[in-house]
């Protein structure tokens, strides 16, 4: 019975610390020739997402760090300082964010997910949020394929709500527009000559 009980709780916590906010959902349509060329070129170097993420500030907010990105093609780490200012207080926020793709077994022709390890950053945000996931579904088509985006950013274990989760989540919740941004570019830099981009209906 014990045993039955501690598996309740050790799967309530589990679940607890995967609850995630939805950043951004988004359809769109690529235009390639060859799409398993693409997608080759996409899981040999996770790197171009890194390099081509910006992250992106809110009206209290100000780079004090220029953005570095340092290791292996596979795990490339995005490092970046921005300083967050609340009336006269000023925090520096350090975001040490390690890229990963994942290849996943799904519906579409390709499932990805991309993740941004957010653990190494700075305990203002690292002690609310552990990774930044964008589920990536890719269909292939006759002209290219098409695509779904779902950006989520997931609880930390130690995650609570108040004024620190609401500055943090200010500049947090602005990065799934960079991470679109960011894939949208890696795609046409790796083969794609055109990408059409709506909202999820």
């Amino acid at each position: 019975m014990k045993a039955i009980f501690f598996s309740l709780v050790f799967a309530a916590l589990s679940a607890a610390a995967q609850d995630a906010d939805i950043l951004l959902q988004k359809n769109l349509t690529l235009k390639a020739l060859s799409l398993e060329k693409v997608m080759a070129k996409t899981e040999s170097n996770i790197k171009v997402f890194a390099d081509n993420f910006e992250v992106r500030l809110d009206r209290k907010s100000k780079i004090v760090t220029p953005k570095q990105v340092i290791g292996p093609i596979l795990q490339p780490v995005y490092k970046v300082s921005v300083q967050k200012c609340v009336f006269l207080f000023c925090q520096t926020i350090d975001l040490d964010a390690e890229f990963s793709l994942k290849r996943l077994t799904g519906k579409c022709s390709y499932n990805y997910q991309l993740s941004v390890d957010l653990q190494r950053s700075t305990e203002m945000l690292s002690d609310l949020y552990s990774f930044i996931n964008t589920d990536i579904c890719i269909q292939k088509t006759a002209g290219g394929a098409t695509a779904t985006l779902q950006v989520n950013l997931v609880h930390a274990s130690t995650y609570d709500t108040g004024a620190v989760q609401k500055n943090a989540f200010e500049l947090i919740s602005l990065q799934g527009q960079s991470i679109l941004d960011s894939f949208v570019t890696t795609m046409k830099l790796n083969g794609v000559s055109e990408i059409l981009i709506k909202p999820l209906e």
